[in-house]
């Protein structure tokens, strides 16, 4: 079905309805034009403008003393901004500089003289002609001269010569033309701002959508009221976020609940395993302490599972309050670095960010952790801040070799490690820096990282001043 609602129909309808004022401007132009100066149609003729300003000097010069036309001719030149030259009919300067009158125009003011085809008038414009080196527009004006007592009257013609096409607005005035064009322009834009406003703007606000959706926040809505493609994309969204919400939702739910049903067995397991250890006997303890060790693995995994699916479970949370950067930094990093580390805190001791006090200090504790773990027990660890308005930045760097770059995007995903291994030379168990970015993300911030132009790997905490 086509109609008025589909979102095609709608800028096919716009369109031509522009087209349609455009067309009705121009036709207003053509008519104005044509009212004004049937001539000015055509393009060999420049308007009444020009005659009236010729007859009118002729009339003057008429009735002045032949040595003083110059000056007549130069205060006309003056009042028009275009230089008025006389010339008899046979190409003879009468009045003006006699010296700036190409050939061409001689020729042309010649012919015109001879010119007397059946409904050529005797008086008006007669020829218009552009010429080069310099570039000047000529019009030619048959005029006439009534000197004294004399019956018969001088034909001659007025050349004006101007720069500019227009003349200086004696040609034709260009103003009109541009007024009309400026109307039109307007009146498209206001035909077209709102349908592109209605377009643009729920555009905008899917865009966003699709922003907060790509990001893990799956609680948005679109309005549905529409009922064109924009309505259509608006309303699979929200079915798309509802259903990612159930999926995820469910998804944090049955890891939470997968970690926290393993967690009493392991003990248990470590338990009995401690006690087999020590009735067991020398040929046999090795084993024993092996599987002890592997037992250990699984409950540090199962421990990151729970801290995991707990900061994923507040991230909608709003407990926060204002938290003392410096004091709160020092006490998490001096509790991980090792005695080999070089740790260093530039953090403005006044420095207060919003956020929940516990999970912001496992994302300190996990980064500071993690850059002991990557970069070696004797790397220098550094931890600064920085202000930008009402935010926060908290940098944690190390000195260690740093991440490839086509992996940097991915580290803070579960279980992702760089290396791609999990032996216990390494440690790890690749969830935590995810629980570093759902701990940030809970606390209200953002979070980014690179490698250091001079060298290691840095977490950048971008956090809201208290």
């Amino acid at each position: 079905m086509i109609g008025p609602r589909r979102l095609f129909t709608r800028i096919l309808i716009w369109f031509f309805l522009s087209l349609v004022v455009l067309a009705g401007a121009l036709f207003g132009l053509f008519n104005l034009r044509v009212r004004l100066d049937p001539g000015s149609v055509f393009p060999d003729r420049y308007g009444l403008g020009t005659t009236v300003v010729a007859t009118e000097i002729a009339q003057e010069l008429s009735t002045t003393y032949r040595g003083r036309w110059n000056e007549v001719l130069d205060r006309y030149n003056a009042l028009h901004k275009v230089r008025f030259i006389l010339s008899s009919n046979d190409g003879q300067i009468l009045a003006g500089p006699d010296g700036m009158v190409p050939t061409a125009v001689r020729d042309k003011v010649i012919a015109s003289a001879t010119d007397n085809r059946p409904g050529t008038s005797p008086f008006g414009i007669v020829f218009s002609l552009r010429t080069t080196k310099p570039t000047r527009f000529w019009v030619g004006v048959r005029v006439q001269l009534f000197m004294g007592q004399s019956r018969a009257p001088i034909r001659a013609t007025m050349l004006a010569v101007s720069a500019s096409p227009s003349g200086g607005g004696l040609f034709f005035d260009p103003k009109p033309i541009l007024a009309i064009i400026v109307v039109v322009a307007v009146l498209s834009t206001l035909l077209w701002l709102p349908m592109v406003r209605s377009i643009t703007a729920p555009l905008r606000r899917i865009a966003n959508a699709a922003e907060q959706i790509a990001s893990g926040r799956f609680d948005v809505t679109l309005s549905e009221t529409r009922e064109d493609e924009i309505g259509q994309l608006s309303r699979s969204i929200n079915s798309m976020a509802r259903r990612l919400d159930k999926l995820v939702s469910g998804q944090k739910r049955f890891l939470g609940d997968v970690a926290h049903e393993l967690a009493s067995p392991v003990a248990r397991i470590k338990l009995g395993l401690g006690i087999l250890e020590n009735k067991v006997g020398e040929d046999a303890r090795g084993r024993v302490q092996d599987v002890i060790e592997e037992a250990e693995q699984m409950s540090r995994l199962v421990d990151e599972l729970l801290h995991f699916s707990r900061a994923e479970a507040n991230l909608n949370s709003e407990r926060r309050e204002a938290v003392p950067l410096a004091e709160l930094a020092r006490r998490e990093a001096v509790y991980e670095v090792t005695e080999g580390n070089d740790l260093t805190i530039e953090i403005d001791e006044s420095a207060q960010v919003l956020a929940d006090r516990k999970l912001l200090a496992r994302a300190i504790r996990n980064v500071v952790r993690n850059a002991v773990r990557y970069a070696g027990a004797d790397s220098a660890i550094t931890l600064t801040s920085s202000r930008d308005g009402d935010r926060v930045e908290l940098t944690i760097r190390d000195s260690g070799p740093g991440v490839p770059e086509e992996e940097i995007d991915r580290i803070f995903e579960p279980f992702y490690r760089p290396d791609q291994a999990r032996g216990r030379e390494t440690g790890g168990t690749g969830l935590g820096l995810a629980i570093v970015k759902s701990c940030i993300e809970a606390c209200g911030g953002r979070l980014r990282a690179r490698n250091h132009p001079d060298g290691g790997f840095e977490v950048t905490f971008d956090l809201e001043a208290a």
